[in-house]
């Protein structure tokens, strides 16, 4: 427990504003070793490094325990050694053999990737790890392809394994997540008992047609179990026992064997859920409601959108500053919900300026259940006030009284 502890005060979170490669060049016996490589997108970053450990980060705050690295890596059991990064004590380290850049430019057609290269010792096992990510999805594909270069058949056992902080905490619940479309049947770690209402997850999606064994339990038997080297024993321990959260993990598994000279390979998600508010103007944005003639009034739309893959509820408002009397919302109704996926909703704001001396200033919070809690926005609209210009008539000159009067004559 100390040394997560340790962990959490010494490893902050990895940022997600722009893709960064980070190269780390380490010399060792004259080869060159790619120490640590990060695909920095949106929502999701992700961290690879030489020993096959990870982080994930979600942009709203989720991500696995620990720093960079995390509490995740991949693990292969062969015979009586587990081989693997020292998140789980006593597993023997891959030896690299290479590792590419992050290729692509992160859409469908070209995905963000990273392919990783490693030997399992001298068993003549190779592991080819791809990690692949499209911007703008709450999921990654891991694809494994373990490689046999003997001429013999070899019993193995793939693991992914990982420590959960969900939402940023480091204690959940556990669900087993119901197979669908593409997915075989999964695990999460979850903020709500078995994910009711869908809130906050993190999620290890096997790829059909191959199923997964697995394991949802504390952190330390999670990797115990993957310590163990048999297969993982398709349990969920959903709470503590009393209806509480606990320090969570979770864990897959492949049972198979690899032919002589030949492969198997192996696919998943990782997948974070998460609530995604957004708007335009982009929060924290200042909103110019417009220009007023003193006592009338004007007004602007504010969009909100749901932008992540659960449904999106926008609670309350509030607005305050330095003239708050001069703003209000005219719509919508407050409280209201976004479906995943639903339309966005407009916001009219008004202004009625009360001076025209100076601009008036006030900040409009949104209140929402996105994993930031509130959005605020600066207000500003602009009074003006009427003037008027007085003309002079011109009168013609008269000769009075033969002149008669006109609009532009007259004779006293």
């Amino acid at each position: 427990m100390f040394s997560k502890m340790f962990s959490k005060l010494f490893h902050p979170k990895p940022s997600a504003l722009f893709l960064v490669v980070v190269i780390i060049t380490l010399l060792a016996a004259g080869v060159a070793y790619a120490a640590a490589l990060t695909i920095n997108s949106n929502p999701l970053s992700i961290y690879v490094d030489d020993k096959l450990q990870f982080q994930v980060s979600h942009s709203g705050g989720n991500q696995i325990y620990g720093g960079n690295p995390g509490s995740f890596g991949t693990f292969l059991a062969v015979g009586s050694t587990l081989y693997g990064p020292p998140v789980v004590s006593g597993a023997t380290a891959f030896t690299l053999v290479s590792q590419t850049g992050v290729t692509g430019d992160g859409t469908i057609g070209s995905p963000f990737t990273i392919v990783t290269t490693v030997d399992a010792g001298t068993t003549g096992l190779r592991l080819v790890h791809t990690d692949s990510y499209v911007t703008g999805q709450e999921m990654y594909t891991t694809t494994i392809q373990v490689n046999n270069t003997t001429g013999s058949p070899i019993s193995v056992i793939l693991y992914r394994g990982l420590d959960c902080a969900v939402g940023g905490g480091d204690a959940g619940y556990g669900w087993q997540v119901p197979a669908a479309g593409v997915y075989a049947t999964g695990v999460a770690c979850t903020k709500t008992p078995n994910n009711v209402p869908a809130d906050i997850t993190e999620q290890f999606l096997p790829i059909v047609p191959d199923t997964a064994n697995y394991i949802v339990n504390g952190y330390s038997a999670v990797f115990n179990a993957i310590k163990s080297r048999t297969a993982l024993p398709d349990t969920v321990k959903t709470d503590n026992g009393s209806g509480g959260i606990y320090d969570n993990g979770m864990a897959i598994s492949w049972s198979f064997s690899v032919p002589a000279s030949g492969s198997v390979t192996r696919s998943h998600a990782t997948r974070f859920t998460n609530k995604g508010y957004g708007s335009n103007p982009a929060p924290a944005e200042t909103i110019d409601v417009g220009n007023a003639t003193v006592g009338s009034s004007v007004t602007t739309t504010l969009v909100i959108s749901e932008t992540g893959s659960l449904p999106l509820t926008v609670n309350s408002y509030s607005i305050r500053g330095d003239n708050p009397d001069d703003f209000s919302i005219l719509a919508p109704t407050f409280p209201f919900s976004i479906i995943d996926g639903g339309p966005n909703v407009n916001v009219t704001i008004q202004c009625t300026p009360s001076t025209g001396a100076e601009a008036r200033r006030a900040s409009l919070i949104i209140r929402h259940d996105a994993p930031s809690g509130s959005t605020t926005y600066p207000l500003l609209c602009n009074g003006q006030l009427i003037h008027y210009l007085y003309i002079p008539v011109m009168f013609k000159p008269c000769i009075c009284p033969t002149t008669s009067a006109t609009a532009d004559c007259y004779c006293e």
